[in-house]
């Protein structure tokens, strides 16, 4: 299908949405999109159709094989798990990704483990984070802000969008103490 959707691009036909019309289970095809997308260039990559764990799966491994200039991905995951197999590998991307936009996957205070935790290390570019629409309680923020956000972090973090979550007076108040200690 990669092969398939690189004659496509190259016939001004998109491939993006040759790529949304496969169910993408498998990691060679995502390998090969991401290099064929990105060609050396800074790219942004919009995958708002991950269907299943399957497909994050594959996803998550192709970032971690491919060298690309991909610099901006938004995506949807499936919830708490399918963040958990992404997060892990953030880390070791050899993508130069800047900006990560995850809304309204159904994240939870579990998935912001994962995925707070994947953006401590050192190898984490992440500077941008959309988070909106989840399912972010109060426990979510006191970690986002925790691991995140405390002088003395590794995080790169100068953006975090985290509008209309689950979070109450606690989480509002976990993340002003965390912005006003920066």
């Amino acid at each position: 299908l990669a092969r398939e959707g690189w004659h496509a691009h190259r016939a001004g036909r998109s491939f993006l949405s040759r790529l949304m019309e496969s169910s993408w289970h498998h990691a060679v095809d995502w390998i090969e999109a991401i290099r064929i997308l990105t060609e050396g260039k800074a790219v942004k990559l919009n995958v708002k159709n991950m269907p299943s764990l399957g497909a994050t799966q594959a996803f998550a491994k192709a970032l971690k094989e491919t060298k690309c200039g991909l610099t901006t991905l938004e995506t949807v995951v499936p919830g708490d798990e399918g963040l958990q197999v992404f997060a892990a590998a953030l880390p070791e991307t050899k993508a130069p990704l800047k900006i990560l936009s995850l809304t309204v996957c159904g994240i939870g205070d579990k998935g912001i483990v994962y995925l707070s935790k994947a953006m401590e290390h050192s190898r984490c570019s992440i500077a941008h984070l959309n988070l909106a629409g989840n399912n972010i309680g109060d426990a979510g923020m006191h970690t986002l802000v925790c691991r995140l956000l405390q002088p003395g972090r590794r995080s790169r973090l100068t953006y975090l969008d985290v509008s209309e979550n689950d979070f109450q007076d606690d989480g509002a108040m976990s993340l002003a103490e965390g912005m006003r200690s920066e």
